[in-house]
């Protein structure tokens, strides 16, 4: 992906995942990515960090996860869902508008996804 760096937060609970996204993101222009385990990680790396776009796992659950997405929304971080299964969850409120990649996915969706939402496609 040509074009401007970005930073981005990846809340994923898979070591593997996480690190095959954080490939793919450093190749498509991200300047820096920071890994999360769950929502509590992930508001504890907001503590130092401010991401252009962050990916989080769904299937995480748990407390905090929609918080922390919603809190994302409204410091203006461009936020994309993973999860697994068949069809589109409903989310709450401002994250209803917020992409949604189905997994397994292919690492051309996941970057179409990240330039979509970081306004970098045509």
């Amino acid at each position: 992906m040509a074009g401007p760096s970005f930073r981005a937060l990846i809340v994923e609970d898979s070591p593997m995942i996480a690190l095959d996204l954080e490939a793919g993101l450093v190749g498509w222009g991200a300047s820096e990515v920071r890994i999360a385990g769950s929502p509590n990680a992930a508001a504890g790396e907001l503590e130092t960090f401010r991401p252009d776009i962050a990916i989080l796992d769904l299937g995480l659950g748990g407390p905090g996860q929609i918080e922390l997405a919603l809190g994302l929304v409204a410091l203006g971080v461009k936020v994309i869902f993973t999860a697994a299964g068949i069809g589109r969850p409903v989310l709450p409120g401002a994250l209803g508008a917020c992409p949604v990649v189905a997994k397994p996915y292919g690492p051309q969706h996941m970057e179409l996804a990240v330039r979509r939402a970081l306004g970098l496609t045509n």
